[in-house]
C-alpha cells in the first residue's frame, strides 16, 4: 500500500543534511573514539557526530562502532529483541552500520545490523 503524498511539503532539508555530512568526512581515529566514549554515555549523539561514524571506512574503527553500538543496545534494552521499521535507509537516519558507498544500507550491513540484535 502506497501512502498519496500529494499536497505534502517535504520537510527533510537534503541540503542541509548532505552539509553536515560533508562537513564531518575524514574524522580523525582520536574524534571517532571521542564520540564512541560519548556514545557509552548513552545519552545520545548530535548530527554531526553521526555523520562522523557514518562515513567511518576503517575496519578497526567500525569494529569499535559496532562494539559501542551493542553495549549500548544492551545498557538500553536488555536482552530484548529490539527492531525498528527498516526500508531504504539513507544516511540521514542514524544507525551504526557501515553505509555502502552509495548510501544505502546493503544486504551486508543488514547482517551487521543483526549482530546488535543478539
Amino acid at each position: 500500500m502506497k501512502l498519496d503524498t500529494t499536497g505534502l511539503d517535504n520537510f527533510i532539508d537534503e541540503k542541509a543534511i548532505w552539509g553536515i555530512v560533508n562537513q564531518n568526512a575524514d574524522a580523525s581515529t582520536g574524534r571517532v573514539q571521542e564520540i564512541l566514549d560519548k556514545a557509552l554515555e548513552a545519552k545520545g549523539l548530535t548530527l554531526e557526530e553521526t555523520a562522523c561514524l557514518l562515513q567511518t571506512e576503517d575496519p578497526e574503527l567500525n569494529e569499535a562502532i559496532l562494539e559501542t553500538a551493542g553495549k549500548v543496545k544492551q545498557a538500553i534494552y536488555g536482552k530484548r529483541v529490539v527492531l525498528f521499521a527498516l526500508s531504504t535507509l539513507q544516511t540521514n537516519v542514524v544507525t551504526a552500520v557501515h553505509i555502502a558507498d552509495s548510501r544505502t544500507l546493503t544486504l551486508n550491513s543488514f547482517a551487521e545490523l543483526s549482530i546488535l540484535l543478539k
